[in-house]
């Protein structure tokens, strides 16, 4: 016998989402999470536009020059010009994202690599030794963070769970991750 199974809608839970969970999955999921490691980021939120005909809801984020609407397409031009003017018209400008720029690497695998690590425990002393070891530097390569916090957990996964909570953040823009990819206190 055959049990139907319920369909689950996915939430994306992330800090720069202030604890909104989020509706996402698939490629729009991995949106969202390249767009929580990005240093450029400062919030990311779901905004209700309407006008007299059309309600829609869309991914908004928040960054130092502004605030955009994010519009997911396969070809990465304006999917529904709908979307467009009503975006224009209430004053937002629209961030339109593709497909290919999703998946592109290694920035693909970066995200997916670091958000595999965000329900991993972050020690409290480590916590404090690696957000310490970079007040008093800048900026700190992953190597030397690692070095400097050598445990009682795997450090590198610290790291990552760490920078997750946005507590911890990429000097690039989702580069590779190395051993010299170069990271730093969002305090």
């Amino acid at each position: 016998m055959r049990f139907a199974q319920a369909q689950c809608r996915q939430f994306f839970i992330a800090s720069k989402a202030q604890g909104v969970p989020l509706p996402a999955s698939g490629l729009a999921r991995d949106l969202l999470i390249q767009q929580s490691l990005d240093p450029r980021t400062q919030s990311i939120g779901i905004v209700r536009l309407t006008s007299d005909d059309i309600t829609l809801d869309a991914f908004s984020v928040e960054r130092p020059d502004g605030f955009y609407l994010l519009d997911f397409s396969p070809s990465g031009s304006p999917q529904d010009s709908g979307f467009l003017r009503l975006a224009n018209s209430l004053g937002h400008q629209v961030l339109c994202v593709s497909q290919t720029e999703i998946t592109e690497e290694p920035r693909f695998t970066t995200a997916r690599t670091i958000w595999s690590h965000r329900f991993n425990t972050i020690p409290a002393a480590m916590r404090l030794a690696i957000l310490r070891c970079l007040d008093d530097q800048a900026t700190l390569t992953l190597h030397d963070v690692c070095s400097a916090v050598p445990g009682p957990s795997d450090p590198v996964s610290v790291v990552m769970a760490m920078l997750c909570t946005a507590d911890l953040e990429l000097v690039e823009v989702l580069s590779e991750l190395r051993s010299n990819t170069r990271i730093r206190s969002r305090a």
